[in-house]
């Protein structure tokens, strides 16, 4: 009974905590997915990332779902919690991770993430950059029963440039395993919005999945759509 009044006060403290904002960032997509250079399919994707912007304190959901043709459908689901300081023009920050994953074509049933990191942003002039690193366990379960557990590093790195006509967005992980860096993940997106000032827009994307341990190493999945944006202060 101790340990639910616990929960529900950090609950309460933490809704009841000074809202700020809160950001949508949502787009659907028509794509191709080519699996080890090979065409494989046509589909779409939905990839939703929205924030709720407290005080020093920011909750992230971020959506990856792909719906392909031959069924082998892919979902990424991750939610992250991160403790800022800011100073100037320079921010850093703290955050803890949970990722979800889901990967018919790779055959992987589920695959779980835990990460904790540190990571740094800053702005010069439209230019925003960040990056960060994390420690992760990573915990998969095979579409044959089979069940591995990992160890990884995380290093990522982001850059955004905005414009009043259009805006470009970049951002790249580097995965290793810590007990063998033959093994490692490369998951990289790309993107390029027309009038990203607007709540509506058009937006081309490009993403590159790379896993070293799975039969089907590289994904890439080039996709055109649009893309919905909501700003809404407190």
């Amino acid at each position: 009974m101790r340990n639910f009044y616990f929960i529900l006060l950090f609950f309460v403290s933490f809704f009841s905590y000074s809202q700020k904002e809160l950001n949508l960032n949502n787009n659907l997509t028509l794509n191709t997915l080519q699996a080890d250079n090979v065409t494989r399919n046509i589909g779409f994707n939905f990839i939703g990332d929205n924030t709720l912007i407290l005080k020093k304190f920011d909750v992230n959901s971020n959506t990856n779902y792909s719906y392909l043709t031959d069924r082998q459908n892919e979902l990424l689901q991750r939610i992250s919690f991160t403790y800022r300081v800011s100073k100037n023009n320079l921010n850093t920050y703290s955050f803890l991770t949970y990722q979800f994953n889901s990967s018919l074509i790779r055959k992987i049933e589920t695959d779980h993430w835990l990460g904790l990191g540190y990571g740094i942003k800053g702005k010069i002039k439209n230019i925003n950059l960040s990056g960060s690193y994390a420690v992760i366990f990573q915990d998969i379960i095979w579409d044959y029963g089979d069940t591995r557990t990992y160890y990884r590093h995380s290093l990522r790195g982001k850059v955004r440039f905005t414009s009043d006509n259009f805006e470009v967005v970049s951002e790249y992980f580097y995965q290793p395993n810590m007990n063998n860096f033959d093994d490692y993940m490369i998951i990289g997106t790309s993107k390029f919005v027309i009038m990203p000032k607007n709540k509506l827009n058009f937006v081309i994307q490009d993403i590159i999945n790379y896993n070293s341990i799975t039969e089907v190493k590289l994904l890439h999945t080039i996709s055109l759509g649009i893309q919905y944006k909501l700003n809404k202060k407190f």
